[in-house]
């Protein structure tokens, strides 16, 4: 693609052009390790490292056109290569979002694009709009803390943040999805994203609305900072769906977005409601309520907080114009979100739970919900993680004492951080040090433990972010996976009897 950078921008965002004002492009690259012939560069400067510092290793593979602002730098490279062309802007990351979005000809605009933010449940909602409307034949995509998928399968494609891919990333999947003659999208869309620049300037057909509850502090510093950015999610949206049992922003969302809304709710009265909800060992059973349509209808998903999200999933699908009664039927295949409140019952005489949950309030409504289950004793995994606010891992101790009969506390992703003092952090969070409070400073070690503890009719609930597939130990991603830990485990288990 031939780029013309002094007409095809606006002439403010830019500082100075040094070389030719036009250049052939054939990728966008913020890694200069991704660069390859007529790339351009984007020199971002990130809390570690600094983009401006791999210009010539950028050149040396084949860039045609550096971008960024320390124009002194540019100007003195551009007289040194005087065959590329180099470009000061004001902002890189904004710059970088318009070049992607007019080097992919803003093709998402030809996708149905749903936005989900939220302090918990980002990841179900998701994984919900995936599967429901794929079901009924609208093929979907989704890209989040799971991965980047199609309406099928996992795409082997560039995902540079656990959950948000950079601008540029995440165009370019989304013109993957148009490409492949997807009709919709998905998307995670996390607080600390926007205010990353990683959506910026995108318009999303839709902004859904989890809840609101503290978290990522130590990036926002305050509560208040922490809502005004996913705030900003829906000054980016032409429709919003709204959780209105939701004390933390639902009010903001309704007073402020002036475009239409849609009301979703387990408790008042909404556009889609869920009523007369009973949980039971097969999943959960429970009025749905849409508009005027109402069904009885039974779904593989568990707790409270998991029909909320459902329901934020089934608002999607209407936007959609799939049928209300269509959409009752999809439910009750819906898949399950992978590592949201998994339960295994062929392990062992004993049921066997994985959930993600991590921060305190998303902790305290699983645990909770595992407890509605018939058992006789409830055997909880809880993991202070190193690479999260320090302020949350006492509260998740609160979140659960006195609401499991065994509990082993661990620790996830330590970073640089020591174990030991990651885990006293959480225990301190007890009012009672008890016999029945386990401490395991190693994951694997721990998930040993619980299981180890339990007898038949018990519940194991193992929870945390082992599931992601790594641990972040001094700045190494070390594979790890829990499920693997639990085969070897019930393997050695057989093997000895």
């Amino acid at each position: 693609m031939k780029i013309d950078f002094k007409n095809e921008f606006d002439l403010n965002a830019i500082n100075m052009i040094f070389g030719r004002t036009k250049s052939s492009i054939s990728a966008l690259a913020y890694d200069s390790k991704k660069v390859k012939k007529n790339t351009a560069f984007f020199c971002i400067t990130g809390a570690n490292t600094d983009g401006h510092q791999y210009i010539k290793h950028a050149i040396d593979q084949g860039a045609s056109v550096i971008i960024g602002t320390k124009t002194s730098l540019l100007e003195k490279n551009a007289s040194r290569f005087q065959e590329t062309t180099f470009i000061s802007v004001k902002d890189v990351k904004t710059f970088m979002a318009d070049c992607a979005a007019l080097f992919y000809k803003k093709s998402y605009t030809q996708l149905s694009t749903f936005a989900v933010t939220g302090t918990n449940g980002k990841t179900t909602v998701v994984s919900y709009i995936h599967s429901l409307p794929n079901h009924l034949n609208v093929s979907t995509g989704s890209i989040g803390t799971a991965g980047i998928w199609d309406d099928e399968s996992k795409l082997d494609l560039e995902h540079s943040t656990h959950t948000t891919p950079e601008a540029n990333d995440l165009l370019n999947a989304l013109d993957v999805f148009h490409k492949d003659g997807l009709q919709a999208a998905a998307i995670e869309v996390t607080s600390i994203a926007i205010e990353l620049q990683r959506i910026e300037g995108l318009l999303f057909d839709v902004g859904i609305h989890t809840n609101l509850t503290s978290e990522h502090l130590d990036f926002h510093s305050t509560f208040e900072n922490y809502k005004q950015a996913k705030m900003k999610l829906f000054k980016q949206v032409r429709t919003a769906i709204v959780n209105v049992d939701d004390p933390g922003m639902a009010e903001d969302i309704l007073n402020d977005f002036k475009g239409p809304t849609i009301t979703y709710s387990l408790e008042k009265n909404a556009d889609f409601c869920a009523k007369n909800i009973e949980i039971k060992r097969d999943g959960t059973h429970f009025d749905l309520h849409i508009y005027e349509y109402h069904a009885h209808i039974h779904v593989p998903v568990y707790g409270e907080f998991n029909i909320s999200n459902l329901l934020a999933a089934i608002s999607a699908c209407l936007y959609l114009n799939i049928p209300p009664r269509l959409i009752a039927g999809a439910a009750e295949n819906v898949k399950n979100a992978r590592d949201r409140f998994e339960v295994y019952q062929g392990y062992a005489d004993y049921t066997l739970i994985l959930d993600f949950a991590h921060t305190p309030e998303g902790l305290g409504k699983v645990v909770e919900t595992a407890r509605q289950l018939d058992h006789n004793k409830l055997i909880l995994l809880i993991t202070g993680v190193g690479l999260r606010d320090p302020r949350q891992r006492p509260e998740l101790a609160q979140a659960v004492e006195g609401k499991a009969e065994k509990i082993v506390v661990s620790v996830d992703h330590p970073g640089y951080f020591d174990k030991q003092e990651i885990a006293d952090d959480v225990v301190e969070g007890f009012q009672k040090r008890t016999k029945n409070i386990h401490v395991h400073l190693d994951r694997e070690e721990a998930i040993i433990k619980s299981l180890s503890l339990a007898e038949k009719g018990d519940i194991v609930l193992i929870t945390g972010l082992g599931s992601v597939g790594y641990q972040v130990i001094k700045g190494e991603n070390i594979p790890y996976s829990d499920k693997e830990v639990i085969t070897r485990y019930f393997k050695n288990q057989s093997t000895r009897a």
